[in-house]
């Protein structure tokens, strides 16, 4: 996931899964420290992992809502990873809509697992009260 930092700078950063939520916010606000402070825009050991396929790419974009977005792709490395991007909240007549752009190999997903994953997400945002 990308982390802003002081002076408008992005530098990458690598969480870790942890089924329990509580966990993986206590590490993930200890990563994301890490990364503010850090001097380096992609982490050393970012490296070590750079031919894992058990990562997703991620970007936020807080401050605008968008129709459209593309992950640029490495030629050299070919990779599949799976890359997601999400935009501010708009309201739309009665709606709150977001933007999320999902970019993904479609030998890794379908449509059915597209759409199960949207509404998962959809129930999630609705629930976020009581999660967080």
């Amino acid at each position: 996931m990308t982390i802003l930092c002081d002076g408008d700078v992005f530098r990458v950063s690598l969480f870790s899964y942890f089924e329990n939520f509580n966990q993986f916010t206590v590490e993930a606000s200890r990563v994301m420290e890490d990364t503010r402070t850090a001097e380096l825009l992609v982490p050393e050991s970012f490296g070590n992992d750079a031919d894992r396929d058990d990562v997703l790419f991620m970007s936020a974009h807080p401050w605008f809502s968008y129709s459209g977005f593309f992950h640029p792709l490495p030629l050299n490395p070919l990779d599949s990873v799976p890359r997601f991007a999400w935009g501010s909240f708009e309201e739309r007549g009665k709606q709150l809509v977001m933007p999320l752009t999902v970019q993904a190999h479609h030998a890794l997903i379908d449509g059915i697992h597209f759409a199960k994953f949207i509404k998962e997400t959809e129930r999630l945002i609705q629930i976020a009260d009581s999660i967080l």
